[in-house]
């Protein structure tokens, strides 16, 4: 990837809490796995918390963030852009690393 593209993605993406992003937009679990709750998230939000109408969107995560089980009525691709990624799926734990590719399929709940 070119180093520009890499910084802009990289360090002028806000690093937000989910303790801050739930107490703003105050999600409702659509159920509970192992006592966690499961969220809906079905639709794309662009990086000021706005619903993205485009049928594409991309999203970028900060270092050390943290996502909530959820799950999607779309598909949803991962791949780590640098260092390593943990994504829990139900019960199992995956480790991506930078140039991995995950794609999540509609319906299945996901933790990262």
């Amino acid at each position: 990837m070119d180093p520009f593209i890499l910084d802009l993605l990289i360090n002028k993406r806000e690093q937000r809490e989910w303790k801050e992003i739930e107490s703003t937009m105050r999600p409702v679990p659509a159920k509970y796995f192992n006592g966690e709750p499961v969220y809906e998230f079905f639709q794309n939000l662009d990086d000021s918390l706005e619903i993205n109408l485009q049928p594409i969107a991309l999203s970028v995560n900060p270092v050390n963030s943290f996502v909530p089980y959820h799950f999607h009525n779309y598909v949803e691709m991962i791949f780590p852009l640098k260092g390593n990624l943990s994504i829990m799926i139900e019960n199992e734990q995956l480790d991506l690393h930078e140039g991995d590719i995950f794609i999540v399929g509609q319906t299945r709940f996901i933790k990262i």
